[in-house]
C-alpha cells in the first residue's frame, strides 16, 4: 500500500469513530428536535457528498488521463 494510502486510512479510522460518537450522543441524549435533526441531516449530507465527490471527481480524474493519451 502507498504511503497517502497508510494516511487516508488512518485519518479515516481516527475521525469515523468520533462522528458516530457524537451522532449517537446527540440522538440519545437531552437535546431538541431541531438539534437532532440538523445532526442526520449533516451526516447524511456529508456521507452523500463524500461518495459523489469520489466518483466526480475519480471520473475526471479518468477523464485527463484519457485525454493526455496515458
Amino acid at each position: 500500500m502507498k504511503p497517502a494510502a497508510w494516511y487516508t486510512a488512518a485519518v479515516t479510522a481516527a475521525i469515523l469513530p468520533l462522528v458516530y460518537w457524537t451522532t449517537w450522543r446527540v440522538l440519545t441524549g437531552p437535546f431538541s428536535v431541531e438539534v437532532q435533526s440538523m445532526v442526520v441531516g449533516a451526516v447524511v449530507s456529508g456521507g452523500l457528498s463524500s461518495v459523489t465527490g469520489f466518483w466526480l471527481g475519480s471520473s475526471a480524474s479518468s477523464q485527463r488521463k484519457d485525454e493526455r493519451g496515458g
